[in-house]
């Protein structure tokens, strides 16, 4: 768990420059958050002539202005959403496989996924890839849940659970 709560510390470093092939700073921080933060700060969240995430990814947007009226407009409350999105989705994956494998697979894939280098650093970064990620773990939980009971709410919550993951990052 420790290694899991790493993703928090230092929150408004910036990613290393050379994350991407061509060397130049990931923008894609501040592109996605701009809608949210202009809706925080102005009360509007389209911005003429611009990408607004409220119409392409609207539960990121929606979580974003959440976090960014809770934390303050900026990027640790960007990457927080993110942070936290991965460590609730490790420990979802850890029950799943609990109640599905066994207690023994459910800390190797608990090891393994919180150690995993990529999905590290993209917890850290503020992109909706983590909260997409926890919408579609939580779905299949769900869905897992609603199989064992026989519970058809749960099938049903399960659709919509994945629906929002599809609505957090298309």
């Amino acid at each position: 768990m420790g290694f899991g709560l790493l993703r928090l510390i230092n929150l408004h470093a910036d990613m290393p420059s050379d994350i991407t092939w061509s060397g130049t700073f990931y923008t894609d921080e501040g592109i996605y958050a701009r809608s949210a933060a202009t809706l925080i700060a102005t009360g509007n969240w389209h911005i003429e002539g611009d990408f607004n995430t409220a119409i392409g990814y609207p539960v990121y947007f929606i979580l974003q202005v959440i976090f960014f009226f809770i934390f303050g407009i900026n990027f640790e409350a960007v990457r927080i959403l993110s942070a936290i999105s991965a460590l609730v989705t490790v420990i979802l994956i850890w029950l799943i496989v609990k109640q599905n494998v066994g207690n023994r697979a459910a800390v190797i894939s608990f090891f393994l996924i919180s150690t995993n280098f990529l999905f590290f650093v993209f917890s850290r970064y503020g992109q909706a890839d983590m909260p997409m990620i926890f919408f579609v773990v939580l779905g299949l939980a769900c869905l897992l849940l609603g199989a064992k009971i026989k519970s058809t709410k749960h099938s049903f919550l399960s659709s919509f659970l994945m629906l929002g993951g599809l609505l957090t990052k298309t």
